[in-house]
């Protein structure tokens, strides 16, 4: 059996004991033994490290992350193999999609990429390293706290990556808690950090505790000065309620996304292929992850599109097929399935299309009212007569709202449901193709991913 340790600590602060947290298909995953003391020991390495980091050349923070991200990229490092085994063992995703998200997370953590965000989020990596001018009589210089702590979810790898290279890039050191449904790939990213330039990965700790360990957490909360936290609503809370009131709390919390398709201007067969995309893809687990499409347009063409939307899931299963489900998941699967069904039954409208091995499912019904689903490629397809309607309907779930994938709005239409769904809580208004696949610059939840983590010093001459 082949043993991924899912940490990467300062030397000083490696555990004697390890214990595992996940195990299956050949793959053991363990991480060190944790307490506030180490975690302590690990702080002090880490704000050691960041005084190094602070004085850095941008390029050369640049070039550690890109040659990380390319070792993650080579079919023929045993670096990306390991990512690989873990992600299908512990999280579940079929060896095609793990593969596939590897490499397009890994794409963003590429020097261009990175030089880019910087650009357009900082006006460029001078902002980070000594004052630019602003006005003619006008300096500032971009500040991150010296250490951060960095918490991750599950649901989709390379979140918590992209976050640690985020505060790398405005020299922040991070103490990162990976999740427990996906603790590898960060620790990965670290050790290859550290490879292609020690003194960067010296600047990054990564390792598992059980979430809610007061006394480890609390010791961390007192040395850092930023937290970054994605994940349950109710765990931010707990975290944010203990965090000293000078820490810089980022949260990125749970959030909705969905589809509408104008069928009047759009070809429904190519919409139908690039929304099974988007559904599939992270097995819908992300953020990003299309759960609802509004049809706008008569009930006979919502039925079309959910006979064809399903008929394209069917076809990506082969390419990409669904990871595993617990048995919750597929539980939960069954139940919203039997309500759909009898709800046929009853003559309250709505069909159902999906296999017996819960591969996907498609849903269509006809009470146009705001919901998610059950995720892992569960999809609800409903019917509005205008963009106005669907507006009204969405507006009182504005703060859970993200992405917005569109066709068939004509330009002119376009900027006007993009504004309208823009003022109703979404932050991102995209193609239903590329809902997945959020550039390395988007305002994410609506703010800025470098704005967020730094503040401006000005000088005045």
């Amino acid at each position: 059996m082949r043993t991924i340790r899912a940490s990467h600590l300062p030397q000083d602060a490696v555990a004697a004991t390890e214990r595992v947290v996940a195990e299956g298909g050949g793959v053991r995953v363990v991480v060190p033994t944790i307490d506030a003391a180490r975690i302590d020991r690990v702080c002090d390495a880490l704000l050691r490290a960041q005084e190094r980091l602070r004085t850095m050349r941008t390029e050369r923070v640049i070039r550690a992350i890109d040659g990380a991200a390319r070792r993650l990229s080579d079919p023929a490092d045993p670096a990306r193999a390991d990512v690989l085994a873990a992600l299908h063992a512990v999280s579940g995703f079929s060896p095609p999609m793990a593969s596939l998200l590897l490499d397009r997370v890994a794409m963003d953590w590429l020097a261009p990429q990175l030089e880019q965000l910087l650009d357009a989020e900082l006006g460029g990596p001078a902002a980070v390293e000594s004052f630019i001018a602003r006005s003619p009589r006008r300096c500032a210089r971009a500040v991150a706290p010296p250490l951060g702590l960095h918490v991750f979810s599950g649901n989709v790898p390379g979140v918590g990556v992209t976050s640690i290279v985020r505060a790398l890039l405005v020299r922040s050191a991070v103490l990162a808690k990976p999740a427990a449904a996906e603790p590898v790939l960060a620790a990965s990213f670290a050790r290859l950090l550290a490879d292609a330039d020690p003194e960067v990965g010296d600047c990054v700790a990564v390792t598992y505790w059980t979430g809610g360990d007061a006394g480890i957490e609390n010791a961390a909360l007192a040395r850092v000065g930023l937290v970054v936290h994605y994940g349950a609503a109710d765990a931010i809370a707990d975290l944010r309620a203990r965090a000293p009131a000078h820490v810089h709390f980022v949260e990125h919390g749970p959030r909705i996304s969905f589809a509408v398709i104008h069928a009047a201007g759009t070809a429904l067969p190519d919409a139908a292929e690039d929304l099974a995309r988007a559904v599939a893809l992270f097995d819908q687990q992300g953020c990003v992850s299309p759960q609802t499409a509004w049809v706008i347009g008569t009930r006979e063409l919502a039925r079309t599109f959910a006979t064809l939307t399903a008929a394209a899931l069917a076809g990506i299963q082969h390419e990409l097929p669904r990871g595993r489900l617990d048995a919750a998941e597929a539980a939960a699967i069954r139940d919203m399935r039997t309500r759909a069904e009898f709800g046929e039954i009853a003559g309250r409208g709505g069909a159902l299309w999906g296999p017996p091995d819960l591969a996907y499912s498609v849903i269509l019904s006809d009470d146009p009212a705001f919901e998610g689903t059950c995720l892992n490629r569960t999809l609800l397809i409903k019917h509005v007569p205008d963009l106005d309607t669907l507006i009204g309907i969405v507006r009182p779930f504005g703060k859970s709202l993200q992405t917005v994938g569109l066709t068939g709005f004509a330009a002119d239409e376009l900027i006007h449901a993009a504004s309208s769904l823009g003022d109703a809580g979404a932050t991102r208004i995209t193609t239903i193709a590329d809902m997945p696949w959020p550039p390395p610059t988007w305002h994410h939840d609506g703010r800025g991913p470098l704005q967020e983590l730094v503040r401006w010093i000005d000088l005045e001459t």
